[in-house]
């Protein structure tokens, strides 16, 4: 791994709603006629570093849209890791996430990025798993074209992109096995009694039920009818005993998920044994901005777990 790639992750990582990723130029280029039209941009640090940033996936909606980065001339396919960013599920763009692009793919792996419908269109968390269904399934569509390990992957998200990323790997049966996940920030229990009173209710409220499709008026709801079905099906937790290797970093000062919802998760993983590891970042809100060493070991043991998990095939 380049030492330069890891300081540009920590220079760059901001988290949830907070700003986009670095500005890349972009040129126009003709591609096959099998592939997607798409603006294509390179990396003049990986002399076969491909950045293909603006393919549509789903047709439904014009946030079906996803960007890769892959080596053409490796022998062996590339297992993809595939990003999803944050924003309250309101907001925020596949952009966000560049600044683990060349450090993955410099690494060995596949970079995708994926916007998804937003719940300010009316998409709810199973639009939302869906979209991330078709963006796999749009690797595998065109595996040939970017030289595409289909058999293995490994899936990242940020805060709104972590709930997604966790969510996915542990209740859906992705096209292409999922051997890892890491979430930075995630909310992983909507029925955990501390979530709703947390922060600024009235908008914990708003995306709650927006994210769900239901109409609580409040917690007074909960407490004469109990939570909805699709407040525990779009939980992270809901789905735990499916045990996939998950790596997570979580805030001690967190502003918008109480502490309370990572403990209950851990004590559920725990309790089967399920191999969740989490980091704790002490002095850190939700941009994790305040524990810079805690970064480090997090950003660090995310590669590990990508070796471990996801071994890259010798082409020797």
């Amino acid at each position: 791994m380049r030492t330069k790639g890891l300081i540009t992750i920590l220079a760059f990582i901001v988290l949830a709603s907070c700003g986009g990723g670095s500005s890349l130029a972009t040129s126009s280029s003709s591609v096959a006629n099998t592939t997607p039209s798409s603006s294509l941009m390179t990396s003049s640090d990986i002399v076969d570093f491909i950045f293909l940033n603006q393919y549509s996936y789903g047709g439904l909606d014009a946030r079906q849209v996803l960007e890769i980065a892959y080596r053409p001339n490796d022998v062996s396919p590339t297992p993809m890791v595939l990003f999803i960013h944050g924003g309250s599920w309101i907001g925020g763009d596949k952009m966000m996430m560049r600044r683990y692009q060349q450090q993955v793919v410099d690494a060995g792996y596949g970079y995708v990025s994926m916007n998804y419908r937003l719940i300010t269109s009316g998409a709810t968390y199973i639009d939302m798993l869906d979209d991330i269904e078709l963006v796999i399934q749009f690797l595998i569509d065109f595996s040939g074209n970017f030289n595409i390990d289909t058999t293995r992957m490994a899936i990242v998200g940020e805060s709104a992109g972590a709930h997604l990323a966790m969510l996915y790997a542990y209740r859906n049966v992705s096209p292409i096995p999922i051997e890892f996940v890491m979430g930075l920030v995630p909310p992983v229990d909507f029925t955990d009694p501390g979530y709703l009173s947390f922060g600024n209710s009235t908008l914990q409220l708003f995306l709650a039920n927006g994210l769900m499709a239901t109409s609580l008026t409040g917690p007074e709801d909960i407490v004469a009818n109990g939570y909805p079905t699709s407040w525990i099906d779009a939980s992270p937790i809901s789905h735990v005993s499916k045990a996939i290797p998950t790596l997570i970093g979580y805030a001690g000062f967190d502003e918008l998920i109480p502490s309370s919802n990572m403990e209950r998760f851990l004590a559920a993983s725990i309790s089967i044994n399920a191999p969740v590891e989490a980091i704790l970042f002490p002095n850190s809100r939700h941009d994790l901005s305040g524990d810079a060493d805690k970064l480090t070991e997090l950003l660090t043991t995310f590669f590990i777990y990508l070796n471990r998990y996801l071994p890259l095939v010798n082409e020797a």
